[in-house]
């Protein structure tokens, strides 16, 4: 295992991870998997993770696998002294991680950005892939594998672990 300093953003220390792990690869023709996984997400179900690397491993297309739930909020947009909606909750999703990736791409497509002057544009793993392969799969997941960034999301995970 290897230490490896993060960056100063979330995406700076996933291309940072990547690019370390990408160093592993010995050829062309080796194929690795890579699960990209936010750490104030620790609730996240094993099994979730497992089924999006099976999936990832037997796509003819080495298609990305990032795992989602459906919105049931309603979204709206501030717009001046009005809000507006945007949306409609049946065509939004919310990603999660860990979202599992071919390595060589992904490291393929983070090499890409940072090439072209365009890295800060992208907020995730997922969509510095998606600029390059278009290819995604989607594995629904559980609303248990929330973020954890307030001191009511740290409430809400002790309590679910307190009552396992």
């Amino acid at each position: 295992m290897d230490y490896i300093p993060g960056g100063l953003t979330a995406n700076e220390s996933r291309y940072i991870g990547v690019s370390h792990a990408a160093g592993y690869i010995r050829d062309e023709t080796t194929f690795a998997v890579v699960a990209v996984h936010d750490g104030v997400r620790p609730l996240f179900s094993p099994s979730i993770a497992i089924k999006c690397t099976r999936m990832c491993e037997n796509d003819a297309n080495r298609a990305a696998v990032v795992p989602y739930i459906e919105t049931v909020e309603t979204i709206r947009r501030p717009d001046g002294l009005y809000i507006r909606p945007v949306y409609e909750r049946e065509v939004l999703w919310r990603l999660q991680t860990p979202m599992v990736f071919d390595l060589s791409r992904l490291n393929e497509a983070y090499e890409r950005v940072v090439r072209n002057g365009t890295f800060e544009t992208y907020l995730t793993a997922s969509d510095v892939y998606e600029a390059m392969y278009h290819d995604m799969r989607f594995v629904e997941s559980t609303v248990r594998n929330f973020k954890i960034t307030t001191v009511d999301d740290l409430s809400m995970a002790l309590t679910l672990l307190t009552n396992e």
